[in-house]
């Protein structure tokens, strides 16, 4: 019984061991490889556009939803509130590109950002046709 704990100590400090050897080349390889891009690529602004257009896309469903809670009679308001807030943050706006990853982080982000508002502007559309349904009887 007195090995148990003896592995399990050599395990822990093993585990350490590959820890800080994990984040010592994640930190390195991020540092070194940084943004390298072929010649005559321009990946930042790239992803820049990238990010900019789902920033429209999103503007576009926070509309579709402040619509759509108009419509509905000014229900699902928290919709509308979360809607204007992860706008607001949106990473096309918020997120730099130039953090060394040419921008990758700043259109994952944004794809993120922008289904969650298709979510919540179907939500919106979906109460509103089953409201409509329940009035008209079906």
């Amino acid at each position: 019984m007195e090995m148990a704990p003896a592995s399990s100590a050599v395990s822990i400090q093993k585990f350490r061991e590959l820890l800080g050897v994990f984040c010592a080349t994640a930190y390195l390889a991020s540092s070194v490889l940084g943004c390298t891009a072929a010649p005559g690529a321009d990946p930042i602004g790239n992803s820049n556009q990238t990010a900019w257009t789902l920033g429209f896309c999103s503007a576009l469903f926070v509309v579709a939803t402040v619509a759509l809670y108009l419509l509905r009679a000014r229900k699902g308001r928290w919709a509308v509130v979360l809607s204007l807030v992860l706008f607001a943050i949106h990473p096309a706006w918020t997120v730099s590109a130039w953090i060394g990853d040419c921008g990758h982080a700043k259109v994952e982000y944004s794809k993120w950002f922008t289904g969650a508002l298709a979510l919540l502007t179907i939500y919106q559309g979906i109460r509103l046709i089953l409201a409509r349904r329940r009035v008209e009887g079906f």
